[in-house]
């Protein structure tokens, strides 16, 4: 159920696929986009659920998304979130549907596809986060 998603606290930038950067968030139960450019097909919701933020605040959903966002990387069920203002990638949605394991270093976050072993994405600590 969207409304009763909570997002923790967000970490550093992913990559520069739009003017914002991505989020790296292990705390964040969902993806969530706000950058309409970033993808082509929004699965419209029949009513608009909230997602919930700390501390206590929601915004609206207004839509389900797919985005990739390298060539072996994709984000399926992501939440378009306008007025949010960033775009989170959630590790613990991350690891449940792709088979990649996330690795942190002392300065970089690295995505491994668990069974080629090879690199699909890559973020690094920008003022103290990930």
């Amino acid at each position: 159920n969207p409304s009763n998603n909570f997002v923790g606290n967000v970490s550093s930038p992913f990559s520069s696929t739009s003017s914002r950067p991505w989020i790296i968030d292990s705390g964040a139960s969902h993806h969530m986009c706000h950058d309409r450019t970033l993808f082509s097909d929004l699965s419209s919701l029949s009513h608009a659920p909230n997602v919930c933020l700390p501390p206590g605040a929601s915004l609206p959903i207004e839509g389900i998304v797919t985005i990739h966002l390298a060539e072996s990387l994709t984000l399926a069920n992501v939440y378009f979130v306008p007025s949010f203002h960033f775009n989170l990638l959630s590790i613990p949605q991350l690891t449940s549907t792709n088979t990649c394991l996330v690795l942190f270093s002392s300065t970089q976050c690295f995505f491994q596809d668990s069974q080629s072993m090879k690199l699909i994405g890559a973020g690094e600590l920008c003022n103290g986060l990930y």
